[in-house]
């Protein structure tokens, strides 16, 4: 007797990639779990920006909101993480941490990535709330402050640069490393600070950065900051094999799929910052919906 399935689509992460894909899913009337560890790498961000009609709403009201409009749908939410993904006679089956099995038609990964953040005093106390890496989703709250920019290597003049929109009182660490005489004098003429040095500590009151310590003992006066920070896969992703592209800071790459969310391999997708270099929540919500409208027009069509 064939296996019956426990799911048209499974969602791996209830993020606003895999929230926005279960959506589309649910109102074509698949059958749809989402698996969700309930650990977002937003829940620190005092809100989510440039999300229109819903501008600055807090991370978990959002996630709350989504729920709220996936009720009326064949959508099922499961606490817990997925350890392991098996591809067997045309259908996924996951092992969840806890033992528990799943099985279904098509999966969807929707887990971003991990961030691997430097371990320097204050850096966990500040992050999401006065130190972050997009301009774009926190320039507007940095406004007119002093801010430190680091660890953006070859980018550094075009994003020091793209700062000035923001504040014209602006210092870059360069490390170890000076940038290229050329990009120095660009930067200088912006009236940008340059100086040699890698933070060591971060100082605050309560989540507001106030000031830095650098690697040699000196102290500098910022409360805010732009980081770049280097990305991982999470274990499951990593360990599929799947076709991936590079992306600077994201080690192994991200996950390479075609235009609606396809990877590389049968009946699998994914959405969101797995697979982009643009890590928005709009874009995640966007990538997730062309997924499972994708995931559908597969089912519908498939023997």
């Amino acid at each position: 007797m064939p296996l019956v399935p426990d799911a048209d689509l499974l969602i791996i992460g209830g993020g606003p990639a895999g929230l926005s894909a279960a959506l589309y899913a649910g109102r074509a009337r698949r059958r749809v779990v989402v698996v969700d560890a309930g650990r977002p790498r937003h829940a620190v961000a005092d809100g989510v920006h440039n999300l229109i009609g819903l501008e600055g709403i807090a991370p978990a009201a959002l996630r709350q909101r989504a729920w709220a409009d996936l009720a009326p749908f064949d959508v099922a939410r499961r606490d817990g993480r997925v350890g392991a993904l098996d591809f067997q006679d045309g259908l996924w089956h996951a092992v969840l941490d806890d033992g528990a099995r799943l099985v279904a038609r098509a999966v969807l990964l929707a887990v971003g990535v991990i961030d691997e953040l430097p371990d320097w005093p204050g850096l966990a106390a500040t992050w999401g709330r006065s130190v972050h890496v997009c301009p774009f989703c926190h320039g507007w709250e940095l406004r007119d402050r002093p801010l430190a920019v680091y660890g953006h290597g070859d980018h550094t003049r075009p994003f020091a640069t793209m700062l000035r929109s923001w504040s014209d009182d602006i210092v870059v660490l360069t490390g170890d490393t000076p940038l290229p005489d050329e990009d120095a004098a660009a930067l200088e003429a912006l009236g940008i600070v340059l100086r040699p040095g890698r933070p060591a500590a971060l100082h605050h009151t309560g989540p507001a950065l106030t000031g830095l310590t650098l690697d040699d003992g000196s102290t500098l006066a910022r409360t805010g900051m732009f980081l770049a920070v280097h990305q991982r896969q999470t274990p499951l992703v990593a360990g599929l094999g799947l076709e991936t592209e590079d992306a600077p800071l994201v080690a192994g790459g991200l996950v390479k799929t075609d235009g609606m969310g396809r990877t590389s391999l049968p009946m699998l997708w994914a959405a969101g910052d797995l697979c982009t270099r643009m890590q928005q929540v709009s874009q995640a919500i966007a990538a997730g919906g062309a997924a499972g409208a994708m995931i559908h027009a597969t089912l519908a069509t498939a023997l």
